[in-house]
């Protein structure tokens, strides 16, 4: 019988298994640290990011340098 209780949103992990999206209930006793373990896995994913911009940045710089190393 409803009784008008709230239900939902659920959290589901997601990930590829041989090319199907496979999803699996988390559950509401470990909604709090699956929502900081995602937090911290997208900061994660941002700085690793930043981290290969900067890679770039650099490998240009160098070689620019090594350029003009060659053409004095």
């Amino acid at each position: 019988m409803y009784r008008g209780e709230k239900h939902g949103p659920f959290l589901y992990m997601s990930k590829k298994v041989k090319g199907k999206t496979v999803q699996r209930y988390v559950g509401k006793a470990t909604d709090k640290t699956m929502v900081k373990r995602v937090r911290a896995y997208m900061e994660y994913q941002n700085n690793l990011a930043l981290v290969r911009k900067r890679n770039r940045e650099i490998d240009g710089l160098l070689n620019t340098y090594r350029e003009e190393l060659i053409h004095e």
